[in-house]
């Protein structure tokens, strides 16, 4: 009986002992399968990382461009309105140019007729004299007389034209041969603030004057669009001195031979003047055509050129 007993509690403690293998190894087993599923889940959990990271990238890039693309919008919106405002401003400035234009030909056209009808006044004083002083008989002065009117009409109404054709115009001196002429313009009208300096916005034609030469520099002459361009550029030359690229450079009008000289003329006179007044409080000054001293109810002519 007690060896019986003996032999049931060793086979229990077998089964025992069977029983207790079997679970460790299935535990084992299972926490084998658990880590796998948890490198599984961890990998996937890294690749997630990864594609939101990646995502938020893409994100950030879809809204920097999103706001690179309203700057965009925003400034062309800008530049259509300023082109759309410029060329309102250019349809009213072009009647007024347009009105402009008329008035200097008729003033063009009314400063000739003077200029004929004194030159035709002076030339019947000189026949007059030449009648009397040299005895030539009346009909010989007038055809002389005849002969000197129609060269003076001539020369004033060429002169007359000429003017008119440079009104204008300016030249520009010490610019190098090896300059590009419209891109010196361009730069130049930069550094002035006076505008684009482009053809067909401020400018009709950029030239130079006459045949190369390597002895020396030519003029560059500019057809501006309306007298007001060629004032506002003559006004702001007046810096050039003072800018460290252009400070050989110098801006002139157009003038014709006889204008140079008459300018000449009346800077001579103007020296002569200031020299005389120089006590004077009022200031000494050309202005159209004459040597004026004082201002507004206070001007006097001092010298008016004669034509």
């Amino acid at each position: 009986m007690t060896t019986t007993r003996q032999g049931s509690k060793k086979e229990l403690g077998l089964q025992v002992e069977t029983a207790t293998q079997e679970d460790h190894d299935k535990a084992e087993e299972r926490i084998r399968d658990l880590e796998g599923k948890f490198n599984i889940i961890w990998k996937a959990h890294e690749e997630m990382v990864k594609v939101a990271d990646g995502l938020k990238k893409e994100l950030e890039e879809m809204r920097n461009n999103q706001t690179m693309l309203q700057e965009r919008m925003s400034k062309m919106e800008n530049e259509m309105e300023k082109e759309m405002d410029r060329k309102k401003s250019h349809e009213k400035s072009f009647a007024e140019i347009v009105k402009q234009q008329a008035d200097e030909v008729k003033q063009t056209k009314s400063e000739l007729q003077s200029k004929i009808q004194g030159m035709a006044k002076v030339l019947e004083e000189q026949r007059a004299d030449l009648v009397q002083e040299q005895g030539i008989g009346q009909e010989g002065g007038r055809q002389k007389l005849k002969h000197n009117r129609e060269e003076c009409i001539k020369i004033q109404v060429t002169e007359a034209m000429e003017t008119e054709k440079r009104k204008y115009n300016v030249v520009i001196r010490g610019v190098a041969e090896t300059e590009d002429a419209e891109k010196m313009v361009e730069r130049l009208w930069k550094e002035l603030h006076i505008g684009e300096g482009k053809m067909g916005a401020d400018i009709q034609t950029v030239e130079r004057i006459g045949y190369k030469n390597k002895d020396r520099i030519r003029l560059i002459r500019v057809k501006l669009m309306d007298l007001e361009c060629r004032r506002k550029l003559l006004f702001a030359a007046r810096g050039l001195t003072k800018s460290e690229d252009f400070k050989e450079v110098y801006i002139m009008p157009d003038w014709t031979r006889k204008q140079v000289e008459n300018d000449r003329h009346l800077r001579f006179k103007l020296r002569q003047f200031r020299e005389q007044y120089k006590d004077s409080e009022r200031r000494v000054r050309i202005y159209k055509g004459r040597v004026v001293i004082g201002e507004g109810e206070n001007e006097e002519v001092l010298f008016e050129l004669k034509e």
